[in-house]
């Protein structure tokens, strides 16, 4: 079977991702309020749901801000994961959320990160409006069958399953 097409993602913060993290911050916020007003009161359990809802968007806010300055590199069906002053990761790519100019996605290492790490895992948030304008639509289209193209590992497995049979 043939893979998807070579393709290079340099990954940016993306504005989809800001924007519901805006959101539901502030509607987590005005929550709180709102739950202190109705109380009349503010006690310590209000104090602490609080301190918790405060962690919470601030982790998420940071978090929205802080998009890895890194490569994201697709060939013959191994996603490789290229980040500045470190050493190349081969891993997969699966999708958590698409909506088709924004596609969410969960970079899952084939080893650790490095060898004092227990890091597998890294999310990624890719918008259509991250490629050049002159060549986005074919790109974008291109970027997303290769997010959803088997890992060359299970596609050669699955091969083989059928030709034994």
């Amino acid at each position: 079977m043939r893979h998807p097409q070579a393709t290079v993602i340099h990954t940016q913060p993306s504005r989809v991702y800001r924007c519901v993290t805006c959101i539901v911050a502030t509607f987590l916020i005005a929550s709180c309020a709102y739950i202190i007003w109705i109380n009349g009161s503010f006690s310590l359990k209000s104090a602490a749901f609080v301190t918790l809802v405060v962690a919470a968007v601030a982790w998420a806010l940071r978090d929205a801000w802080r998009q890895p300055n890194a490569q994201l590199a697709f060939a013959e069906g191994i996603w490789v994961l290229d980040r500045a002053h470190q050493p190349p990761i081969a891993g997969t790519l699966q999708p958590f959320i698409d909506l088709q100019s924004y596609v969410s996605v969960r970079f899952t290492a084939s080893t650790p990160f490095g060898p004092d790490s227990n890091i597998t895992k890294q999310w990624f948030h890719l918008e259509a409006w991250h490629i050049d304008l002159a060549v986005r639509h074919g790109r974008w289209q291109m970027i997303r069958r290769a997010v959803y193209a088997a890992p060359a590992d299970a596609r050669d497995e699955g091969s083989r399953q059928t030709h034994a049979a």
